[in-house]
């Protein structure tokens, strides 16, 4: 097992999880639309309580529609479809890099 994976079905269910003091979180992947709450409103929300935590965003929308540069100030962004292959090595790539400063 080289990941243990939370799963929540929404933004403030994830603040919730990432909320609780005994667990120690690596990387956040997230959808940028979602309801209730967009990923970028979660981001905000998320890195107040554990700044040092990065998020993974993935969306099917055009940079038209969303702001990338605002994105970017919390983590990167992979527009969907993703290819399989590139997902698994920026996640890979974005856990070690956050094992290795912790």
């Amino acid at each position: 097992e080289r990941y243990k994976v939370n799963i929540a079905k929404n933004g403030r269910q994830a603040i919730k999880i990432i909320e609780r003091q005994d667990l120690t979180f690596h990387l956040i992947i997230s959808d940028v639309v979602m309801p209730q709450m967009n990923g970028y409103e979660m981001a905000k929300i998320i890195r107040k309580i554990k700044p040092e935590i990065h998020i993974l965003f993935l969306s099917g929308y055009t940079e038209g529609i969303i702001n990338l540069d605002e994105l970017k100030q919390y983590g990167e962004f992979l527009q969907k479809p993703v290819n399989l292959q590139q997902f698994v090595q920026k996640v890979s790539e974005r856990i070690d890099k956050s094992m290795k400063s912790t």
